[in-house]
């Protein structure tokens, strides 16, 4: 397929995708700052103020590009400054973000999900207005979402930079529960993109492409006898060459059974995904793509002192089970969130939603109002042995150096008490070695250790 051909069938699907949006009358996803579902809300602003300051380290390095013996350290700000104006149906909003490290050293990572300097996150128009008993809204511009579990689609919290997405979203919020949100949009491209000018902290314009497009329709319902929430969505990515060059269709489902002291809670997700992604090889064909992930997890809260809660969850998300066959099983995450499950990300990062298989024990508990611990331990492995471990990124195409990764011991203590707008977190996560990371990396001997501490600070005003 040549880049001319491609490019116009990437312009077609975004005008399909529209004109679906514009008949279903509906959008405007939960991102943040984001319209809720419900009557228009009364004239006035707020404006928001929010700052971030990590600290974290890594010793013994998992990554290729890391010598032995070395540790990555970094400081790591997040500065963001969001305003809305509402006056009858109609809003206007707008956020700036300004997302910088210093001190990464050696070889350690320089990438665009750590860097973004003084960047436009927001700027967006809106309407809402109600349609008999339920409500439709729509916003035109550049803005974050967040649907469902944010396993796909997500407004980062943890990463100190965020996805974000220029085109049209809107939302149908009906009668007994049903939520319906659709969105077509141009993903925005974070800049600037070299090492040296991330390291720097350069300030450089992000920018969005016709030929990379987003699009796609997500549905929840809670239905009003039962106690469970029901999800399901079609997510489309479509990409020309030199910009990601994928071409996939995700569909998937999810259904969750609330968590409350004294019970059970459960949940259960699946994600197929189709199409045709790149190859190894800039120059060999592309690849058919046919990928799966599922999630499952089971908990208990115990009514006590604490509420502690316990739960199992396995995650399996495909590998490419054959090299050399012309086909690509390697799961894509497309734009979500991997540190409520995963661990810690920034400049550690071990563990993602990509040829793994894991099982992880987690025990959470809030012993103060504001302040909650959690320890979790996660034996991963590779779904396919042949594939590659996506994060260091290293692969043994035969096979035989296993497919165990190693086991991540993960703990977190975040407090933030209200009505303070300070808060911390410190965490840290050990990954030890297993025989696939041993035989690979034979020259770096003892765990993987992650720690970091920060700092937020929220500040927010509002009128009439």
């Amino acid at each position: 397929m040549t880049g001319d051909v491609r490019k116009s069938g990437v312009a077609r699907a975004l005008r399909r995708s529209s004109v679906v949006v514009g008949l279903a009358t509906a959008m405007a996803a939960g991102s943040g700052p984001a319209r809720a579902a419900g009557p228009p809300a009364p004239p006035g602003w707020d404006i928001r103020f929010g700052h971030r300051l990590r600290g974290a380290t890594v010793d013994a390095p998992f990554r290729a590009e890391a010598a032995p013996g070395t540790r990555d350290a970094a400081l790591s700000l997040r500065t963001r400054l969001a305003a809305e104006a509402r006056t009858g149906p109609l809003w206007l909003g707008a956020e700036l973000m300004d997302s910088r490290v210093y001190g990464i050293r050696n070889r350690g990572p320089r990438s665009t999900s750590l860097v973004n300097a003084l960047a436009i996150l927001q700027a967006y128009g809106g309407v809402q207005a109600p349609l008999g008993e339920a409500t439709i809204s729509a916003r035109l511009g550049r803005f974050t979402m967040d649907l469902g579990s944010r396993r796909l689609v997500a407004r980062n919290r943890f990463r100190n930079t965020l996805n974000n997405f220029f085109g049209f979203e809107g939302r149908l919020s009906g009668a007994e529960g049903l939520d319906l949100r659709m969105f077509a949009t141009l993903p925005v491209r974070r800049q600037p993109s070299e090492p040296e000018a991330i390291g720097a902290n350069r300030i450089e314009l992000d920018r969005e492409d016709f030929d990379r497009v987003f699009w796609g329709i997500f549905a929840r319902k809670d239905p009003p006898r039962l106690d469970l929430r029901v999800e399901g969505w079609v997510f489309g990515l479509h990409e020309a060459e030199g910009l990601g060059d994928r071409d996939l269709v995700t569909v998937g489902s999810r259904i969750v059974f609330p968590r409350g002291p004294g019970r059970l809670d459960g949940e259960l997700e699946g994600s197929v995904q189709l199409g045709t992604s790149p190859s190894a090889s800039p120059s060999a064909p592309r690849l058919d793509h046919l990928a799966f992930f599922v999630h499952g997890t089971v908990g208990y809260t115990f009514a006590t002192w604490a509420e502690p809660r316990c739960g199992v969850s396995v995650d399996v998300a495909s590998g490419d089970a054959d090299p050399d066959d012309g086909s690509n099983n390697r799961f894509d995450t497309l734009f979500g969130a991997r540190r409520f499950e995963f661990g810690p990300t920034g400049i550690y990062g071990a563990l993602a939603r990509s040829n793994l298989a894991s099982v992880e024990g987690r025990c959470s508990m809030r012993p103060v109002p504001g302040l909650e611990g959690i320890v979790a331990v996660r034996p991963a492995f590779l779904a396919s042995a042949t594939d590659t471990w996506v994060t260091a990124p290293l692969r043994d195409s035969t096979g035989e150096a296993g497919s165990r990764i190693g086991t991540q011991v993960e703990g977190r203590l975040r407090w933030r008490p209200e009505p303070s707008p300070i808060g911390f977190d410190l965490g840290f996560a050990v990954l030890e070695r297993g025989r696939f990371v041993r035989t690979l990396q034979p020259d770096r001997r003892g765990p993987i250790t992650a720690v970091y501490l920060q700092s937020t600070l929220r500040l927010s005003a509002a009128g009439g």
